[in-house]
């Protein structure tokens, strides 16, 4: 288990190390199981190298339990991609397609979201329906507030 959480957290140095943009990372550890979150969005670039209109969401998460064998308390983990159009008439609405992979399986998913950024401030939200098996309604919302602490570093 040691070793597991040793290659988590090295593999996150290399990761931000090598990353151009800062990645807002967070590794919890408790008394029962650690967890890894990695987390960004993004504006696809146009050849100018303004932003375009499809806008990027990625989220990774792992959390590995102190108990694991190699029969139980396997690591959970979960991957979710999104995608979604944003014309500036919809103000900040738009609609999103999402994949999600986890210990369960894949979920494609579809809504709408919202996205609005000044100065240091964040708010990203969506309303998502599951497309398939056991369908649902998911709700996500992330604020953030990112003062500078230098001219190249941001708290998150």
């Amino acid at each position: 288990m040691k070793r597991t959480i040793l290659l988590v957290a090295m593999a996150s140095f290399f990761i931000l190390n090598g990353a151009v943009a800062q990645l807002p990372v967070e590794v919890f550890a408790g008394h029962q199981k650690t967890s890894f979150d990695l987390m960004f969005f993004r504006f696809f670039k146009n050849k100018d190298a303004t932003n375009s209109r499809f806008l990027f969401f990625n989220r990774n998460r792992v959390n590995l339990d102190y108990k694991q064998t190699p029969t139980t308390y396997l690591p959970a983990f979960g991957f979710t991609e999104a995608v979604s159009y944003n014309h500036p008439k919809l103000f900040g609405l738009a609609p999103v397609i999402v994949g999600q992979v986890n210990s369960k399986g894949i979920f494609p998913k579809a809504g709408i979201q919202y996205f609005y950024r000044k100065n240091h401030f964040t708010l990203f939200s969506w309303v998502v329906y599951q497309l398939v098996s056991e369908s649902n309604l998911d709700l996500f919302v992330l604020s953030r507030y990112e003062p500078p602490l230098s001219q190249k570093l941001h708290l998150f």
